[in-house]
């Protein structure tokens, strides 16, 4: 697989591997992990920057830099990309996406998409179904969540500079009594 930054990746037992030249000289790499993404417009009304002028009118300079410079970006992917299914009921945020908002993340930088957190499931199962197919399609791998346990619960590899780092994404949300997502099953 060909991603949307470039990079080349394919899957190795269940696993994403992200194999990398790693920075000149080879003596550093640098992984760089977001905090929250959110292009849904309510939630974050900043975006609309991004909507009107393209998503780097939404960072500095100095942060821009940083996300491009990294060699491996992870974003916390904080939203379905789907335009179908309904709201959890009586849940008091809920986020979603166009799916073409997809390509922002290769804009950014982004590298692998966690998604392992309370808003993935905010327009159920149609919405999470919707948002692996969106990053499938757009060549960029997500660890954290997936069409089953075994998709759900699988970590990437990231390979440089003769290192290998296994990075993983989990929540305990689904722990509570009311959780507000849900956790992979084995054929869900």
């Amino acid at each position: 697989i060909l991603t949307a930054t470039g990079k080349v990746l394919h899957r190795s037992d269940g696993k994403w591997v992200i194999p990398k030249e790693g920075p000149a000289g080879g003596e550093e790499t640098t992984i760089v992990f977001t905090g929250d993404i959110i292009f849904h417009r309510a939630q974050n009304p900043g975006i609309a920057k991004a909507y009107a002028d393209g998503i780097e009118a939404c960072f500095d300079d100095e942060t821009w830099e940083i996300m491009h410079d990294a060699d491996l970006l992870v974003v916390n992917n904080e939203f379905p990309y789907t335009d179908r299914g309904s709201a959890t009921p009586g849940k008091q945020f809920t986020f979603r996406c166009d799916p073409d908002t997809v390509d922002w993340l290769a804009e950014i930088g982004t590298d692998l998409a966690a998604l392992a957190n309370n808003h993935i499931y905010d327009y159920g199962e149609e919405g999470a179904m919707d948002t692996f197919d969106t990053l499938d399609d757009a060549g960029v791998p997500y660890i954290g969540a997936g069409r089953n346990y075994d998709d759900a619960s699988s970590t990437a590899y990231y390979l440089a500079n003769g290192m290998s780092v296994d990075i993983l994404n989990a929540t305990e949300i689904e722990r509570y009594d009311n959780p507000d997502t849900r956790g992979a099953g084995e054929d869900s």
